[in-house]
C-alpha cells in the first residue's frame, strides 16, 4: 500500500512505517513509557466531506443531469463520474486503518518485549495493559485493533510464541468529553475547551488562490461549462484523489495533478493546521499540559509488577497529538510563519511527519550510561530533540528527569493560571 501513496498528503497521510523502532539506548533497559496516538486511517473526514467534497459532488451531479457536455480532455471522465464516498463514510476508520492499528500493536509488542520475556522455567502468566480511548468510533475502533495486536492472541500460533513473549490481557477503556465543559480529564481537549476549529480558514482561502492556481490554469481548457472551474473545485478534486489513494483505490484524478501541485497541496493543509492546532495558535500547546504532567507523574511512580506493564497508551484525535508536539517544541522554528504568497518547501512544520494517521508521541524512561534513569521523546518511532533546545540531550537523545520535571512544573503553573484542572485517568 505504501509504495502507491503520494508523499504530500499532509493530515490525510497514513503512517509510513508501522514497524519502525527507535534506536536502543546504551543500557537497553526501559523502565516506563506513556504514548498518545492519533486514530487510524479514515475513509473521509467530516470537515473535508461537508465543506469541500459534498458541494463539489453536488455541482457535478447538477451538470450531469443538465445533459450538456461540460468537460473534455483530461476532465472528460467527470461527465459520468460517481465517487464511492458518501455521508455514510464520514469519520469511519477504513479496513486498512484497522489493519495498520493492529500491526502497530504488534510492533509495540516487539518494542517493549523486555517486559514480556519469560524465563524458560518460569510459569507463564499473562501481563495486562489498559488502552484508553476517546469515545469517538474512529478512536475506539483503532484502540481495539491496537489492543488486539499488542495482546499476542491474534492467531492460534500465538498461544505458543517462538519468541517466548507473554500474552497480554488488554482492556480498552472509553473516556467521554463533553462540549465546553472545560475538563481536561479526557482525550478530546479541543471539544472540552471549545477550541475554534475555524482558525486558519481565512489564511487557507487566501493561500488556495496561490497553491491551486497552476492546476486551475492547466485544467480550465478542459472545462466547457459557462460556470467556471474554481480553485475550490481544484482543491476538492485533490481531496477526492487523496481519499481514493489512501483507501487503496485507483484514482481517475491521477493525471490531473503533478508533483508541484502536491507540494502546494501539502503546504496549504499544513498552513491551516499551523494556525488552528500548531505554533500559530497562542493556546494550542497549553491543552497538552495536563497530559504531560500526568505522564511525568505516572512515569515516576509506575514500575513493572507481576501483571501490569509500565506502559500507558491512549487514542485520540489529530488535534491533541499536535497540541502535544507544540508543547514539547517538536519541529519548532523561531520567528517562522507560513507565507501566504508562495510555497515554503524548506519549513519544519509538516503534519505528515508529526500526526499522520496513527501518528504518536511517546515519553519513555530508561537507564542511562550513568545507571541513572533518564527520559527521551519518541515521535513516530524516532527519538527527537524537544523542549525547544532548552534542556541538554545525551548521546541516547535523552534528558535528565529532574530537569524535565522542573520544565513541566513551569508549564503547569501557566495552565493553572489560565484554565486549571488536572488529568488523572493515567494513574489508574
Amino acid at each position: 500500500m505504501q509504495s502507491n501513496i503520494p508523499k504530500y498528503l499532509a493530515t490525510i497521510s497514513p503512517y509510513s512505517n508501522v514497524f519502525k523502532q527507535p534506536h536502543v539506548s546504551a543500557s537497553a533497559t526501559i523502565t516506563g513509557a506513556v504514548y498518545l496516538f492519533r486514530h487510524g486511517i479514515l475513509e473521509v473526514s467530516q470537515h473535508d466531506y461537508s465543506a469541500w467534497i459534498a458541494p463539489f459532488l453536488r455541482k457535478l451531479e447538477g451538470l450531469q443531469r443538465a445533459g450538456k457536455p461540460f468537460v473534455q480532455g483530461r476532465l472528460e471522465f467527470l461527465a459520468h463520474y460517481r465517487s464511492w464516498i458518501s455521508a455514510a463514510h464520514v469519520g469511519m476508520v477504513s479496513e486498512a486503518g484497522l489493519q495498520q492499528s493492529s500491526d502497530l500493536g504488534t510492533a509495540f509488542r516487539t518494542r517493549y518485549k523486555q517486559w514480556l520475556v519469560s524465563a524458560a522455567k518460569e510459569k507463564r502468566q499473562n501481563s495486562s495493559l489498559a488502552v484508553w480511548t476517546d469515545a469517538a468510533a474512529r478512536c475506539h475502533r483503532s484502540a481495539t485493533a491496537f489492543a488486539g495486536g499488542f495482546s499476542g492472541k491474534a492467531t492460534e500460533e500465538a498461544k505458543y510464541p517462538p519468541d517466548k513473549l507473554r500474552q497480554v490481557d488488554t482492556r480498552v477503556k472509553v473516556l467521554t468529553a463533553e462540549n465546553g465543559d472545560k475538563s481536561c480529564d479526557n482525550l478530546c481537549w479541543h471539544k472540552a475547551f471549545s477550541v475554534d476549529q475555524e482558525a486558519g480558514h481565512d489564511q487557507m482561502i487566501q493561500l488556495m488562490n496561490v497553491t491551486a492556481q497552476p492546476a486551475l490554469e492547466r485544467l480550465s481548457d478542459a472545462w466547457l461549462e459557462a460556470c467556471p472551474l474554481t480553485v475550490q473545485d481544484i482543491y476538492s478534486m485533490q481531496l477526492l484523489h487523496c481519499y481514493d489513494i489512501v483507501s487503496g483505490r485507483e484514482s481517475p484524478f491521477q493525471l490531473c495533478f503533478d508533483d508541484s501541485d502536491w507540494v502546494a497541496f501539502e503546504y496549504l493543509r499544513d498552513t491551516k493546521t499551523y494556525f488552528s492546532e500548531g505554533y500559530g495558535s497562542s493556546k494550542s500547546s497549553i491543552y497538552a499540559i495536563p497530559w504531560t504532567n500526568a505522564a511525568m507523574r505516572t512515569l515516576s511512580q509506575t514500575r513493572q509488577s507481576d501483571h501490569d506493564l509500565p506502559l500507558r497508551v491512549a487514542f485520540t484525535h489529530r488535534e491533541e497529538v499536535l497540541y502535544l508536539c507544540c508543547l514539547l517544541g517538536i519541529c519548532f522554528e523561531k520567528d517562522w510563519r507560513p507565507s501566504l504568497d508562495s510555497v515554503d518547501e524548506n519549513r519544519q512544520w509538516r503534519v505528515s511527519l508529526l500526526a499522520p494517521y496513527l501518528g504518536h508521541v511517546g515519553i519513555e524512561t530508561y537507564i542511562g550510561n550513568s545507571m541513572r534513569e533518564r527520559l527521551r521523546i519518541i515521535i513516530n518511532g524516532e527519538v527527537r530533540p524537544a523542549f525547544f533546545g532548552k534542556l541538554r540531550q545525551d548521546e541516547d537523545g535523552g534528558y535528565e528527569i529532574h530537569e524535565v520535571d522542573a520544565w513541566t512544573q513551569q508549564k503547569v503553573q501557566r495552565w493553572e493560571d489560565l484554565e486549571g484542572g488536572s488529568l488523572s485517568f493515567l494513574d489508574g
